[in-house]
Order: structure tokens, then C-alpha cells, then sequence
């Protein structure tokens, strides 16, 4: 694929880059279901490949492969698709499940189920003992980022900004 151009034919292309490897893999070891994330192209290309092997896929999608691609005629029209034949969409946000029936997606098919954490393992503790345990001074401010460093985070603003208030 390059960068920002032929987009459409991102789906297609990722399908026949991932076929042969796919079918070979298959072959030694015959697995029952796809779980693909994106709505495209990586789902596209994994619905192709789950309609051809004649097995279920599930797909999940995160809020940029509906909220901006689908802005694009024909990429809509592959996301609806690939989300009308996959076998169950899981949706991280009601917000997002709405957005996929507006272009055309049967509700349905779509499931909302929240990224989330484990509360009996990230809780809030105690602020002196953890810091204690940490070995963090006590007269230092402390700012914690949990996320992806990739720049489409902004993590640059976020130091950016935090500079302007301490």
C-alpha cells in the first residue's frame, strides 16, 4: 500500500498480500473463526477470506475506521459491507453503534461492548504508601500517560500543555 493514495483499493490489496499466508496456515492448522479489528481494510480483507474458507468472523471497530473513512463514498460502502457480512460487530461506544447504522449497517449485527479495565487490579491506593513504595519523592508533582506514544496521541501536546501549568 502507499501512503495516501488508492485508498479504496487498500482492502483488496491487504486481501491478496494476506491470502497465501492465510491459506497456509490454514492448512496445518484449520481454525473456526476470523476476529479482525478495523472496519477497514483490515476487517474487509478478513471478511473475504471468511466468506471463502466458509467460516464466521467478528469484527471490532474503534471509532476512525467508522467516524473519518466512512466519510469517503466508496469506503463506506466497504465498511457497510464488510460490517453486513460479518457474523457479529462489536462496537466500543453506543455513539459509534449509531454511526454504523447510519451508513447502513443492521443494528442487529452490532454489539456495544466498552473498553474497560479489570477495577480489582487498577484501583486507586493509598497516595503516601504508593509513593513510598515507588520511591517518589513526596514534594514532587507526578503525571502518569497511559497510553500509545504514537504522535496521532498527542502526547507532544500533553507535555506541551502540562509545561504551561506547573
Amino acid at each position: 500500500m502507499i501512503p495516501k493514495l488508492g485508498r479504496s483499493l487498500y482492502g483488496i490489496l491487504f486481501f491478496f498480500s494476506i491470502l497465501l499466508p492465510i491459506v497456509k496456515i490454514y492448512k496445518s492448522f484449520r481454525f473456526n473463526v476470523i476476529f479482525a479489528t478495523w472496519a477497514y481494510p483490515d476487517s474487509f480483507a478478513g471478511m473475504l477470506i471468511a466468506k471463502m474458507l466458509k467460516i464466521p468472523i467478528i469484527t471490532k471497530v474503534h471509532g476512525t475506521d467508522i467516524n473519518e473513512y466512512s466519510q469517503y463514498w466508496l469506503r463506506r460502502r466497504m465498511i457497510s459491507f464488510t460490517l453486513n457480512n460479518s457474523d457479529r460487530v462489536i462496537s466500543v461506544s453506543k455513539a459509534l453503534k449509531k454511526r454504523m447504522i447510519d451508513i447502513g449497517v443492521r443494528s442487529e449485527k452490532i454489539k456495544v461492548i466498552y473498553n474497560g479495565i479489570d477495577n480489582n487490579i487498577f484501583r486507586p491506593l493509598d497516595r503516601t504508601q504508593t509513593r513510598k513504595e515507588l520511591g517518589i519523592n513526596f514534594d514532587k508533582k507526578v503525571i502518569l500517560f497511559v497510553g500509545n506514544l504514537k504522535p496521532v496521541k498527542g502526547l507532544d501536546y500533553l507535555i506541551d500543555a502540562f509545561m504551561q501549568v506547573v
